[in-house]
């Protein structure tokens, strides 16, 4: 190939390829409200729909939230959306 043609920087045709490495962050919580899959189905769905979020896994048996996320989101986002769905995290 001509390296005129393409010139000295690299070039990808994938529109999803990100040049930035991302940074995960994953945090665990202690919630003691959760009681039953109830509050794990409903921990997960609203904790999910934050921009951001990657994944959350929440146990009743333990009583502890595992979310995986980057940026927008935020540990102060997170604990806030919690204490506002009434699952707080124990401090």
């Amino acid at each position: 190939m001509d390296e005129e043609r393409l010139g000295s920087e690299p070039t990808c045709l994938n529109p999803f390829f990100n040049y930035k490495e991302r940074t995960m962050i994953t945090v665990k919580y202690s919630v003691p409200n959760i009681s039953c899959m109830h509050c794990v189905h409903t921990i997960q769905t609203e904790v999910g729909d934050l921009q951001g979020i990657q994944s959350v896994k929440a146990d009743p048996a333990s009583k502890m939230v595992e979310i995986v996320f980057d940026s927008p989101a935020s540990e102060e986002k997170i604990r806030a959306l919690l204490a506002e769905i009434n699952y707080p995290v124990a401090a």
